[in-house]
Order: C-alpha cells, then sequence, then structure tokens
C-alpha cells in the first residue's frame, strides 16, 4: 500500500515536470502486477512495466543504481543514464547496503545523493529516503540544477514559522 502511494506521487510529479522522465518498473511479476492495477487510473499511465530485471530491459552500461550505502555521491544527472530507484515494501524495514549490493553484483554503478552535503543544515536522520523523495529531488535537480534547493523542496518540509508572541496577538485584535 505504501508502495502504491509513493507510485502515485511519483507520477504526480512527472506530469508535472517540465521535463517528465520515462518511467519503468521493472521486475513487475504477477503480484506486482496486481498491486498495481489497484491504483484509480493506472491502465492509463505512461509507464513502461516489465517483468524481466532492471539489467535485462537496459544497457548496464547506462544503469545507475541509487544507494544511501553508495561510496560515491552523485554529482550531475545525465540524459542517457537509467536511474535504478529500488523498491523495499516493509517501511519498517531498511535493510544496509541492499541496492548497493544489487548494484555491486550485476556489475553496474551505484551512487547516492548527495544529501551529506545538507545534512547538518537539514538535520537528516538518515540517507535513505521515500521513493518519491528521491524522485522529486532527481526532477527539481534536473530542471533547476541545485541540489540543495532539491532537496529542500523535495525532502524537507517548509520551515516553520515562529509562533506570534502573545503581545503580537493583542496588538492586532
Amino acid at each position: 500500500r505504501s508502495l502504491r502511494k509513493q507510485l502515485c506521487y511519483i507520477y504526480g510529479t512527472n506530469v508535472r515536470s517540465n521535463q517528465p522522465w520515462n518511467i519503468s518498473l521493472t521486475s513487475c511479476n504477477a503480484v506486482a502486477s496486481q498491486e498495481l492495477q489497484k491504483i484509480h487510473g493506472f491502465s492509463d499511465w505512461l509507464v513502461r512495466c516489465e517483468e524481466r530485471a532492471v539489467v535485462d530491459v537496459f544497457p548496464r552500461e547506462r544503469l545507475v543504481y541509487l544507494s544511501p550505502d553508495a561510496p560515491e555521491a552523485l554529482t550531475a544527472i545525465e540524459p542517457h543514464d537509467v536511474y535504478v530507484m529500488g523498491a523495499i515494501i516493509d517501511k519498517d524495514v531498511i535493510i544496509k547496503n541492499l541496492s548497493k549490493g544489487r548494484a555491486q553484483a550485476a556489475g553496474v554503478r551505484c551512487a547516492r545523493l548527495p544529501l551529506d552535503t545538507f545534512s547538518q543544515r537539514a538535520r537528516l536522520g538518515t540517507r535513505a529516503l521515500p521513493l518519491n523523495h528521491v524522485f522529486d529531488s532527481l526532477v527539481h535537480y534536473a530542471e533547476h540544477g541545485d541540489w540543495e534547493a532539491a532537496f529542500l523542496a523535495a525532502v524537507l518540509p517548509p520551515p516553520r514559522q515562529p509562533a506570534p508572541s502573545p503581545k503580537g496577538l493583542v496588538e492586532r485584535l
């Protein structure tokens, strides 16, 4: 259910984007396909669904697995590359090095979003993000070329405004 919700957010971001991305869902077995059909209007989405694994759909030299555990940060988005976001269904369990391990086993590049650069300011507790935050960050960066702005827009809630002082409330009445 959480994955379906994240996919809806991703698709919504993509539809509203000035530069929509080609979205492919790979390793879609019968169970995954049934779950996708539960999304209202999914049959009308402009999304490619494949039963095959991502390494069997795209050339390996174009693949970039996104992993919070990757040693190297993603510094730029290349239009010819295919960015792989692994979907872990259980949102309460984060398996360390899972996507990094998959990338290494498949012999493909692996990179992480450059959150570390902004983590102290942003006070992020983890580099593992929901799929929709990863996608929103990528789309925003691709459109504006600014990672900090991308993370502020996609990942971080807007800054809280201080509550007005009681004196200020009285003066406005």
